[in-house]
């Protein structure tokens, strides 16, 4: 993986160093602060209450709903569990390009456009897990 998409090595791209990609810093971007941004609160996120979402449905391989995701910003996307439970922010990278990072911004994976909204998830380890719709 080139290192420019590394967030061990690009800090630009990691929560952890850029402030502005840290949920926990950046009250904008916090569903916990942001009742816009929660679907819990927002039922038109919610895809439990509406049948269609703005965002990405996240699938297992196995073809389960596993996940949701909220657009937060250009930069910055939020995932939800099937229950709407806060998981995980996604930071855009580049057009093609997104890293996955659990709730303790610890870096977990990464998805790769594929076409339209498909994106590809993978675990750090390049271990295909996943696709959206």
């Amino acid at each position: 993986m080139a290192s420019s998409l590394n967030p061990r090595v690009a800090s630009s791209i990691n929560p952890r160093v850029a402030s502005s990609l840290n949920y926990r810093v950046a009250s904008s971007i916090n569903p916990r602060v942001a009742s816009s941004l929660n679907p819990r609160v927002a039922s038109s996120l919610n895809p439990n209450v509406v049948s269609t979402i703005k965002g990405l449905y996240v699938w297992s391989l196995e073809l389960d709903a596993v996940a949701f995701t909220v657009e937060a910003n250009d930069r910055v996307r939020l995932l939800f569990d099937t229950s709407a439970e806060f998981s995980g922010v996604l930071v855009v990278v580049r057009d093609d390009f997104i890293n996955e990072f659990d709730l303790d911004n610890e870096w977990v994976g990464y998805w790769i456009h594929a076409r339209d909204n498909v994106w590809l998830r993978f675990a750090v380890d390049g271990e295909w897990c996943g696709f959206t719709t």
